[in-house]
């Protein structure tokens, strides 16, 4: 499938899987880039260096030396990373004005990280406007999440051993939900 996004939960990244110390794939480093830009609508000003130097939607004032600490790679790898990312069109990198910091952009950030949008309008099914009701889709998408659920409950061995014999169950009972 080549359309469509995942949402995936900030809270992944407390999650004792990511912050294990490893050495970062180049994916897992380009997801890491994607949660450290700023995802707030609205910019802000962060003191570096003694200036104040203002962060936009999809920026992330980047420290070579902590990304490296972070992916487990050398300065070097980190700074051939963005040169690649830098031309593919993934991102671009500036220095703020006065400072020796660079700042990392991540080309069309909205692609990635789809800004909120609410409307509470109601149709005449129910269903919030522009939305439909739970489909084939959307119930594997609630098994998916069970299994994975399943999968990094740290469980002791006997209740795992249940809770992995109910699987079955808890999948109907998940896809005949509305």
């Amino acid at each position: 499938m080549k359309e469509g996004y995942i949402p995936i939960s900030r809270k992944l990244f407390e999650h004792p899987f990511w912050s294990e110390k490893r050495e970062f794939s180049y994916a897992e480093a380009w997801i890491d880039i994607l949660r450290l830009v700023r995802f707030e609508a609205n910019s802000t000003k962060m003191l570096i260096g003694g200036k104040a130097v203002e962060i936009h939607r999809g920026e992330y004032p980047a420290s070579l030396r902590r990304l490296a600490d972070l992916w487990g790679w050398s300065k070097n790898k980190v700074d051939k990373f963005l040169d690649l990312l830098i031309s593919e069109g993934m991102i671009t990198k500036r220095t703020a004005e006065g400072t020796k910091q660079t700042v990392i952009t991540v080309c069309n950030f909205d692609k990635y990280n789809i800004p909120k949008i609410r409307d509470n309008s109601r149709d005449k099914t129910g269903t919030t406007s522009g939305q439909r009701r739970d489909n084939v889709g959307t119930n594997l998408i609630k098994i998916i999440i069970l299994i994975i659920l399943i999968i990094i409950s740290p469980l002791p061995p006997k209740r795992g051993t249940l809770h992995l014999a109910k699987l079955g169950e808890m999948i109907l009972i998940f896809t005949s939900r509305k």
